[in-house]
C-alpha cells in the first residue's frame, strides 16, 4: 500500500545521505589538495621531480644524439661516394693521390691551434709520419712560433684562406687580397719565398667553377679531399670505424683542428697512423702528391 509520508521520508533520507557523501568527498579532495601542496613544498619532493625530469632529458638527448651520429654518419658516407664525380667534374684540383703508390696525405684544417697543434707535432714525431697543414691567415700571427715549428719538423704548410669564410661569399677581389695577406705571413714566418706556399683548401669545401678557375689564373693549386671523417660530429668508435674501411693507396685525409666534441685529435691519429702502417702505406705532404700526379701526366703524354 502506497503511504505518501513514508516515501518522502526515504526521499528525504536519500537526499540527506547523498549530500553527508558529497560533503565527505569535498573534505577528502580538500584534504588531498592541502596534502598535494604540502608535499610539492617539500624539498625532496622537489628533488625526486628534478632527478626524474633530468633523467628523461637525458635519455631523450642520448637518444637523439645517437640519431644524429648516425644521420651525419650516413650523410658523410654520401659525401664520399659522390666524390667521385666531383673528381671528374673539376680534374684541375687535387682529390687524391696515385692508387698504385703506396701512400697517403694526412691534412689538417682549422689551424694553427693553440690548444692542439703541439701535441699533433708530438704525435705525429713519434710515429714518423709527415703532413700538411692548412692554417688559417687570420690565426697565424698568434701562433707564430708553432708555424716555425711545424715549418722546421719539415711538414708542409698550405692556406685556408685568411678568415674562414666560404670564398663564394667574397668577391674576387677581396678574395685576391686576403689569399696575398696570408701567403705573405705565412711565408713571412717560415722564412720562405711567398710562391712556396700555393696550396688552397677553400673553407667548408665550397667552391664553384669559377672559383677554382680564379685560384688557377692567381697561380695556386686548390687541394680538396679523398676522406673525411666527421670527427667532431660522431663517437670516437664512428670515427675509428670509418678510417679504418676507407683508407686506401692514395687517400687524401682531412682532419680538423680545434675540435670540441668527438674523440681529440692525439687519440685520433694514435688509431690512424697504425692502421696506415698496417696497410703497408707510408705517408706524403700535398706537395709530394703533386709532383707524382705532374710525373705520371708527363708519363702518359710521351707514351
Amino acid at each position: 500500500m502506497f503511504c505518501a509520508r513514508t516515501e518522502r521520508r526515504r526521499v528525504e533520507t536519500c537526499c540527506c545521505n547523498a549530500k553527508r557523501a558529497e560533503a565527505r568527498w569535498t573534505r577528502l579532495n580538500a584534504l588531498q589538495r592541502v596534502w598535494g601542496i604540502r608535499r610539492r613544498m617539500h624539498p625532496a619532493w622537489w628533488r625526486r621531480k628534478t632527478l626524474r625530469r633530468t633523467h628523461a632529458v637525458r635519455q631523450w638527448r642520448r637518444r637523439l644524439s645517437t640519431f644524429n651520429q648516425r644521420g651525419v654518419y650516413h650523410y658523410n658516407e654520401l659525401l664520399h661516394e659522390g666524390h667521385r664525380f666531383l673528381e671528374k667534374r673539376f680534374p684541375s684540383a687535387l682529390w687524391h693521390g696515385d692508387p698504385l703508390r703506396p701512400e697517403i696525405a694526412l691534412t689538417f684544417d682549422d689551424g694553427p691551434s693553440l690548444r692542439d697543434l703541439d701535441a699533433i707535432l708530438r704525435t705525429l714525431d713519434a710515429h714518423g709520419a709527415v703532413a700538411t697543414f692548412f692554417f688559417i691567415g687570420a690565426k697565424v700571427a698568434a701562433a707564430a712560433a708553432l708555424v716555425r715549428a711545424v715549418a722546421a719538423a719539415g711538414h708542409q704548410i698550405g692556406m685556408h684562406g685568411y678568415r674562414h669564410r666560404p670564398f663564394t661569399s667574397l668577391k674576387p677581389t677581396l678574395l685576391r687580397l686576403e689569399l696575398r695577406l696570408a701567403q705573405t705571413l705565412i711565408s713571412r714566418i717560415c722564412g720562405w719565398e711567398r710562391e712556396r706556399v700555393r696550396d688552397i683548401r677553400p673553407p667548408f669545401g665550397v667552391f664553384t667553377p669559377t672559383t677554382l678557375a680564379l685560384l688557377e689564373r692567381w697561380h695556386y693549386r686548390a687541394v680538396m679531399w679523398s676522406l673525411v671523417p666527421f670527427h667532431w660530429r660522431f663517437a670516437a668508435e664512428l670515427s675509428f670505424e670509418q678510417v679504418r674501411r676507407r683508407v686506401t693507396a692514395g687517400s687524401l685525409i682531412v682532419l680538423h683542428e680545434d675540435m670540441s666534441d668527438g674523440p681529440t685529435i692525439v687519440e685520433l691519429l694514435d688509431h690512424t697512423l697504425p692502421i696506415v702502417r698496417q696497410a703497408g702505406l707510408r705517408t706524403v705532404t700535398v706537395e709530394d702528391m703533386w709532383r707524382a700526379r705532374d710525373a705520371t701526366s708527363q708519363h702518359s703524354e710521351l707514351s
